[in-house]
């Protein structure tokens, strides 16, 4: 009789174990992963202040942003200045691809046209920005600071990891806010090869996220050709955390404590 009262005790413990790992399983966390090296998800604005139409030099990009704390809303705060939004394309050869760089494998450049200017078909006009004396639309962008913004979610900003992280731009590459925090990355305007950047893992959040990258885009002389782009690089990874063990578990111990029953009602 004892064999026999055990058995339905051995196997339900095999039963709960079983059903442990079968949950488990079918819960394991995947990475995902966010990739900045597509131009379609980005979205552009162009952010310009009563100032800039009399810019002569780049010390007064650096002035301008000492003078407003480098925040993505001083580019918009100054009396006077305009802004206009338009959707970032993939800027291809023959101009201005050279004098940039050859668009790579991993990614594109992108613009607010094909050709980096501001009358390129497959994006709204710019509009509501100054336009300085000789300026020439079919090679050119107004001088102004553009944004190109990613907006993502993250199931867990917890493991997050990044890699691959590189930029380059014309012209400089101000800034880049990840959730309105400047992450105190620059670049100097070489769009001859990249810069590596970085971006601090305590200002991701679950949820939510938005990644901006500003350029700086000079035209300080009349008739000078001035394009402008971006070209971004890196991914960002995050593993889920699986969050169903104790689920599991609790899911298992009704399996044994049917066959406890079981064994009480044999031996009484």
């Amino acid at each position: 009789m004892a064999r026999k009262r055990s058995r339905p005790f051995a196997l339900a413990v095999a039963l709960a174990s079983a059903a442990m790992a079968l949950v488990l399983s079918s819960n394991t966390a995947t990475a995902q992963v966010v990739s900045l090296n597509t131009p379609g998800p980005y979205a552009g604005e162009a952010y310009q202040t009563a100032t800039i139409a009399g810019w002569t030099s780049n010390a007064q990009v650096t002035a301008f942003m000492a003078a407003n704390g480098g925040t993505l809303a001083s580019f918009t705060a100054a009396a006077g200045g305009g802004s206009s939004a338009f959707a970032p394309v993939t800027v291809t050869p023959p101009f201005p691809i050279p004098p940039w760089m050859a668009n790579g494998p991993n990614s594109s450049w992108v613009g607010p046209s094909p050709n980096g200017a501001a009358d390129g078909a497959g994006t709204p006009p710019l509009s509501g920005l100054i336009f300085n004396p000789g300026f020439v639309s079919a090679t050119s962008s107004p001088q102004a600071f553009y944004g190109y913004t990613i907006n993502f979610n993250l199931l867990s900003a917890a493991s997050v990891s990044t890699s691959g992280l590189q930029w380059t731009s014309d012209n400089q590459g101000v800034a880049i806010y990840l959730n309105g925090k400047n992450e105190g990355d620059t670049s100097n305007g070489d769009f001859t090869t990249f810069t590596p950047f970085t971006l601090n893992k305590a200002d991701f959040v679950t949820g939510a996220n938005t990644l901006t990258f500003v350029v700086f885009n000079e035209q300080f002389q009349p008739l000078h050709l001035s394009p402008t782009g971006i070209r971004i690089e890196g991914t960002i990874t995050t593993i889920p955390e699986p969050g169903t063990m104790a689920l599991a578990a609790v899911g298992a111990l009704p399996v044994l404590g049917i066959a406890l029953a079981r064994r009480r009602r044999r031996v009484s």
